[in-house]
Formats: C-alpha cells, sequence, structure tokens
C-alpha cells in the first residue's frame, strides 16, 4: 500500500483572475489536496510542478493549442499531444474539465474538435456540469461512451462577491429611474454571446419604460466600435463596456438595478454568468440550449427559441408584462443554486481524481492524508 499523501494537483491553466479556478482551487486545498497553478506557456513538462503531480487538470485546453497564425497551431497542437502522452507514461492523471465544445472564437473548429477527441480518448476522467452536457460530450468525442465522464454541478456564487445593495441605491449609482423596467447583459462581451441582436431587439421594443443596460469587457476593437455606435442609436441603452472586466464590488450594483438578466447567446456548453445571476437572485432570459436548462429552477428562467426571428423580443416582453411576479421567482432560483456551493463541487472533482489516479497506479493509490 503506497504511504498516503495528499494528492497533487497542477491546475492548467493556472487559475490568476479566474474566479471559477480560484475558488474551486481554494476549496481543493482546504479538502487536502495541494493544488498549484501551472504554466502559461504551451511547455507544460518544463514546470517542475507538472513533472511531480499526481493530477494534471486541464481547462480550456484551446489556451495550450492555439497559436497566432496556422503554422502557430500546428506546432503547439503537437506539442500538446507530445507531452499529453508523455504525462501519461508517466503515470500522471489527466482530468479534464470540457467548457466548451470548441473554442468560441475558434479559427479552425475542425481542427479543434479532432485535438479535442484526442484529448478525450487520453484523458483518465473528464469532468461536466449536468448530464445533459455529459450526453453531448460523450456524443461527441467519445462515442456515446460516458463510463470516464463525471459530473459536478457548477457551483453557486453566493458568497463569492460583495452584495445587499437597495434597488434605490444601486438604480441611483447608474442613474436610472425607480419605474423603470431593467435589462441586464453583464459579461465578457463577444461576438457569440448575441449582444448586438440583443439592442436591435431592444430597439424594435420600443418601450420609453425600459432600460437595457450592457456591462462588461470588450476586447475586440471592431466589436467595441458597433456596440457604441449601435447603443448610441438605440434610446435607453447604457453600455457599460471597456477593456477590463466588471470590478467585484460594482456587481451588486448592476444585478441589484436589474428586473432581468438577458443571456442571449448563439452557441455554448456552460455558463458561469447565468449561475451568477441566479446568485443574485435574478430571473435570466436565455436561449433553448438543452445544455443551459437545468442550471436552475424552470421558474428561475425564461427560455426563448433560437430559431425565431421573434424569440428574444417575445422573452423581453414576457419578462417585461411578469415584472411582478420576477422578485419571487429569481429568490426561487437563488435558494435552489445554494444548495450546492465550492465544497460540494470540490468533492465531487475529487471523486473524479480518485478515478483517475486509480487508473493510473491503481485502486488506493495517493489516499489524502487524514481518511
Amino acid at each position: 500500500m503506497p504511504k498516503p499523501h495528499p494528492i497533487r494537483v497542477v491546475m492548467c491553466p493556472p487559475s490568476q483572475d479566474n474566479p471559477y479556478l480560484a475558488s474551486l482551487s481554494e476549496k481543493l486545498d482546504q479538502s487536502g489536496c495541494e493544488v498549484s497553478g501551472g504554466p502559461f506557456t504551451p511547455w507544460l513538462l518544463l514546470s517542475p510542478k507538472v513533472r511531480a503531480a499526481d493530477v494534471v487538470h486541464l481547462h480550456w485546453p484551446e489556451h495550450y493549442t492555439v497559436g497566432q497564425g496556422p503554422v502557430a497551431t500546428f506546432v503547439k497542437a503537437v506539442l500538446f499531444c507530445l507531452q499529453i502522452a508523455v504525462l501519461r507514461l508517466r503515470r500522471t492523471a489527466i482530468v479534464w474539465t470540457v467548457h466548451n465544445l470548441v473554442g468560441h472564437d475558434a479559427k479552425n473548429p475542425r481542427m479543434q474538435r479532432w485535438l479535442n477527441r484526442q484529448l478525450a480518448a487520453r484523458s483518465h476522467a473528464l469532468l461536466v456540469h449536468s448530464d445533459a452536457i455529459a450526453d453531448v460530450v460523450a456524443r461527441e468525442y467519445l462515442r456515446g461512451d460516458r463510463s470516464k465522464i463525471h459530473v459536478a454541478p457548477h457551483a453557486n456564487y453566493v458568497d463569492d462577491y460583495p452584495r445587499g445593495m437597495e434597488r434605490a441605491e444601486a438604480r441611483r449609482l447608474l442613474g436610472i429611474g425607480e419605474d423603470s423596467f431593467v435589462y441586464l447583459f453583464l459579461g465578457k462581451i463577444r461576438g457569440y454571446k448575441g449582444v448586438q441582436e440583443l439592442i436591435g431587439d431592444f430597439g424594435r421594443l420600443a418601450d420609453r419604460g425600459a432600460t437595457l443596460v450592457v456591462a462588461g469587457q470588450v476586447i475586440d476593437p471592431t466589436l467595441a466600435t458597433d456596440l457604441a455606435s449601435q447603443s448610441e442609436a438605440t434610446p435607453g441603452v447604457m453600455l457599460h463596456a471597456g477593456p477590463r472586466l466588471v470590478p467585484d464590488e460594482d456587481l451588486q450594483k448592476y444585478f441589484g438595478a436589474a428586473d432581468v438578466v438577458v443571456l442571449p447567446y448563439r452557441n455554448i456548453l456552460t455558463s458561469g454568468t447565468l449561475l451568477l445571476a441566479a446568485s443574485f437572485g435574478r430571473v435570466v432570459i436565455v436561449p433553448d440550449i438543452p445544455t443551459l436548462l437545468d442550471a436552475t429552477t424552470a421558474d428561475g428562467m425564461i427560455v426563448f427559441d433560437r430559431a425565431s426571428p421573434e424569440g428574444l423580443l417575445d422573452a423581453m416582453k414576457e419578462a417585461r408584462n411578469s415584472r411582478e411576479s420576477l422578485p419571487a421567482r429569481g429568490a426561487a432560483s437563488l435558494a435552489t443554486v445554494s444548495r450546492w456551493g465550492w465544497n460540494e463541487m470540490a468533492n465531487a472533482v475529487l471523486d473524479a481524481y480518485k478515478a483517475a489516479i486509480a487508473k493510473t497506479q491503481g485502486p488506493g493509490a495517493a489516499v489524502l492524508e487524514g481518511e
């Protein structure tokens, strides 16, 4: 029997400014793991921490496989595959949390899908945030086999950010009238998130008693310019977008002012912003993407048909007409997501680590001290 020791985990890429990875790493540390961040560079095996790890836990592998241009991407992809092979030879457990089927800005999605299939086949365990996602990932990458997919529902953000700002104060700070119906989009602003369509449909709504707040980080200069022009031409739109993320302390201001949150994504596998909105007790307008629909209660969402040109607009009208019921629905959604926090998620991830380690070293390997 191997001498018990904490499971040494390297998160790749490192957490740094990512609240999801930071919170998960903290709870895994408290569970007895030794969690450290891997390198930003594609040279994983040059890191002593990676070479000493029991588990290399991958997130967003395109960070290591996509370069500037096709030649750089090919070189990085080959290097990544070779290093995964070496890690397997070293009997290091490879765990991959599948956040996306391919990167949202993939220049060559076919190549990324091929690489992700290779990674799925060579990982000892895959983690996903719902059964619906497990079905999709198994179908896309594992020929329908779910045997090494572990479900760890996304933790809530109830205790992660300042909260408690009153609605009146939030609206005063934003310069929004108390009677206005407020739609909110918040998060990183990228093309696939449908913000331009949202502004367009808000304009079609033609509701002088409504305000649309768009707050978040936008890096693409062309998109930033287009959004600014579109917002200026659409009465009632408040655009709070720039190169930086929304500060943590400002989240309560935006969510506190909102009647409903709108996330009109064109395509996505899972959404941390949806959980964030539910954690602030807000009902969310979402597209009919199956992998989003079990994130909270049905009452916590207003679902629209992506295939319908009127789908988003109709959902916005439904929210407007349901104003009186939205606070109670948001409170019920908050109660639901509050049942699953970072401790519960870390325990589920830890189970996946143990299953992966057992495949590389046999049952009982790397047992946590104190168990």
